[in-house]
């Protein structure tokens, strides 16, 4: 993990020490641990996060948001109706 002040996402541990600096917020959370601390800083973040099973505190600068993208539906498949069988006389 890196410590490099112009990245502009930082990782804290539980007793409040910097421990690393990331571009992006779902890197920190990979490397975060239950009980941790990510700062954002004033931005926007273009990402979708996914935080599971850890406790931990995000917070944002004023000015920090994240756009997160909904994941793309398939688009539905039109499928033709079933024939139907008619009896002629």
């Amino acid at each position: 993990m890196t410590l490099d002040l112009r990245q502009h996402v930082q990782l804290f541990d539980g007793a409040h020490h910097l421990v690393a600096t990331f571009d992006h917020i779902q890197d920190a959370i990979n490397a975060a641990a239950s009980g941790d601390s990510i700062v954002v800083a004033a931005g926007v973040y273009r990402e979708q996060l996914l935080v599971d099973g850890k406790d931990l505190t995000i917070t944002g600068e004023d000015g920090a948001i994240i756009q997160a993208r909904i994941p793309s539906m398939p688009a539905s498949r039109s499928h033709p109706a079933p024939a139907r069988r008619t009896n002629s006389p």
